[in-house]
């Protein structure tokens, strides 16, 4: 997630030191060229370079804004995805009576509902960041629940039907009200709506990082354009004019491309691990277990 921090002087160059030798090269490149052809080197007007840098900062605006609308609907996505996740297990913990929670068909009914649901934040999450999505499942669910879910490719999308076919079987031994199980069938709904949400972003990221590559090839074809016309204007100086322009045109190119996956390592990024924990611990109050197990480290 953002941070009210300043960038730290590791990141500044991490992102600005190979484009800042690339771009050294081309200016001396220019520089050369210039020394030796001298007048017959051609003379490009500065019309041109700002031309072509107004037309690369529209399409950089562009990108920003669609960089900042994916990330604004992971936000959203897995704010409701804390939302529902703890207000399933509310919901079932108030509509299954105490009387029923005690009988021997849904006597452990609801923990095995709230264990399944910390085990999916941790697996959908997991899954985002392109990990083994059942490493960290062992302390949530049964030996043979997991066994099921390794022939399934789409884990979080399995343990939501086994959230459906828990709620079934209720119904149909007739713990739950059919008007009950519907209520709780909806907010499954809702959950799996936002799954689908967060993983079509997951998967349109790397067609999104494709057109990055045409982005980056038309920057250095307009700082060729540039030292091309400053050389024989300001001769050296167009070094330091070329590096600074070279700075802050990546930088913000690097910095809107950490967006367009909101799921990575970054700290742009959703902090889905921590949300997940937060989920778990709030089920767990619900559980009124005071000296839980602790979940298995991941990354945050």
């Amino acid at each position: 997630m953002p941070l009210r921090l300043p960038l730290p002087l590791r990141y500044l160059l991490q992102a600005s030191g190979p484009t800042a030798g690339r771009v050294l090269l081309l200016s001396l490149l220019f520089q050369g060229l210039h020394r030796v052809l001298g007048e017959q080197l051609p003379h490009l007007p500065l019309k041109v370079p700002l031309v072509l840098g107004g037309a690369l900062l529209l399409l950089l605006a562009l990108a920003t804004r669609r960089a900042t609308s994916r990330w604004r609907v992971a936000r959203c996505s897995w704010g409701s995805i804390v939302c529902d996740a703890r207000g399933l297990v509310l919901q079932f913990a108030n509509l299954v009576p105490l009387a029923a929670r005690d009988h021997s068909a849904a006597g452990s009914a609801l923990r095995t509902l709230a264990y399944r649901q910390m085990a999916w934040g941790y697996c959908l999450g997991r899954s985002l960041r392109g990990l083994d999505p059942l490493a960290t499942l062992a302390p949530y669910l049964s030996a043979g629940e997991l066994a099921g879910l390794r022939g399934h490719t789409n884990k979080p999308l399995a343990l939501l039907a086994l959230h459906a076919a828990q709620l079934r079987a209720l119904t149909e031994q007739h713990v739950l009200h059919p008007v009950q199980a519907a209520q709780l069938e909806a907010t499954v709904g809702r959950l799996r709506a936002a799954m689908f949400r967060v993983q079509r972003l997951r998967r349109t990221a790397p067609a999104e990082f494709t057109a990055w590559r045409w982005g980056y090839g038309s920057a250095y074809l307009l700082l060729a354009a540039l030292s091309l016309s400053l050389v024989p204007a300001i001769g050296l100086w167009e070094m330091p004019v070329l590096l600074l322009t070279a700075a802050g045109l990546f930088g913000l190119a690097r910095t809107t491309r950490a967006r367009h996956d909101p799921f990575g390592h970054q700290p742009s990024h959703r902090p889905i691990t921590v949300l997940a924990r937060t989920v778990t611990q709030a089920l767990r109050e619900v559980l009124w277990e005071t000296e839980p197990p602790q979940p298995a480290a991941v990354y945050e």
